[in-house]
């Protein structure tokens, strides 16, 4: 469990490293990671971005997601969790009447047409298409999934 993490304490603060250490393994995928690993968010931001608008979905122009680089910000300031009451929302009892996640019916293109070239074999997608055909994203599937993990062959 992570306590607080005040934004003026130094990174190299022995207490900041501890913590540090010990939240590695929860962090936000594409909140980690250098410039390669950008260039695929941004692709595949671009990518699905793309799809929505052919498809005519969407609520506005574009994803509103915003990426940046860790480095654009101060030390220590680049992420915070939520309070615990927030962690693992959907899969607290009572929550679901709240959820409002609407999939889109859009699916991302396939990952060669989008991915940058020099990158397609290291971040290749370890799941086949039968897996995302099988347990991709459907109408309600958030509210109505169970909460254990799927078993795959």
């Amino acid at each position: 469990r992570t306590v607080d993490r005040p934004a003026t304490r130094s990174a190299n603060h022995p207490v900041a490293r501890t913590r540090r250490r010990a939240v590695r393994g929860r962090r936000v995928g594409w909140r980690t990671g250098g410039p390669t690993r950008r260039r695929l968010y941004e692709a595949s931001r671009d990518a699905y971005q793309a799809a929505l608008k052919e498809n005519g979905k969407g609520r506005g122009s574009e994803v509103t997601t915003e990426i940046r680089a860790a480095a654009e910000f101060a030390d220590g300031q680049v992420f915070y969790y939520a309070e615990d009451y927030h962690q693992q929302y959907l899969a607290k009892p009572g929550a679901r009447p709240y959820c409002s996640a609407q999939p889109q019916k859009v699916s991302l293109p396939p990952f060669e047409s989008w991915a940058p070239k020099e990158l397609l074999d290291s971040y290749a997608p370890k799941l086949p298409e039968a897996f995302w055909k099988a347990h991709g994203p459907k109408p309600h599937c958030v509210i109505r999934s169970p909460n254990e993990p799927i078993k795959w062959p």
